[in-house]
């Protein structure tokens, strides 16, 4: 398996996935925007606190991660997210979503972040992915709560 940040030319490959992806989250009843998430992707080439990792078996993209850095709100520390992480169905308890995180941890810590954060907002196998990332030492600090207008 083959870890990189995404290039300006897989533009292709998240654009072919993003729907499965989409629908797999909470948003799932909301439009997918794909100029949205094409600016974002663009982003990766003029900052240092936006990336993707795409993660292959041979030609195959089977895992793809977005991450961000901002200041906490209360002070200027930083403080990384994810915006997404997402594994084909069929690499699904593999060592995709492993090796994702822990390129994602590398890249954080390299930019001197205080605190890394990762979120489930799909609502699938929500008890396996919280115990995953309790497995990588993470611990669940907040919970969501959302109210449909």
């Amino acid at each position: 398996m083959l870890i990189r940040q995404a290039k300006p030319e897989d533009w292709w490959l998240v654009e072919k996935v993003a729907p499965e992806i989409h629908g797999e989250t909470r948003f799932k009843d909301t439009p997918l925007d794909l100029t949205k998430i094409k600016s974002f992707f663009d982003m990766q080439e003029t900052t240092d606190d936006l990336i993707c990792f795409l993660a292959f078996t041979g030609d195959e993209l089977v895992g793809l991660g977005a991450f961000l850095i901002s200041e906490q709100f209360w002070n200027k520390t930083l403080v990384s997210n994810d915006l997404m992480l997402w594994v084909t169905k069929e690499r699904r308890g593999s060592t995709t979503a492993y090796r994702l995180v822990k390129e994602y941890e590398i890249w954080a810590k390299g930019r001197g972040v205080n605190e890394i954060t990762l979120g489930i907002n799909t609502g699938i196998d929500v008890d396996k992915t919280s115990s995953f990332f309790n497995r990588l030492g993470y611990l669940e600090q907040a919970k969501l709560f959302t109210k449909d207008n």
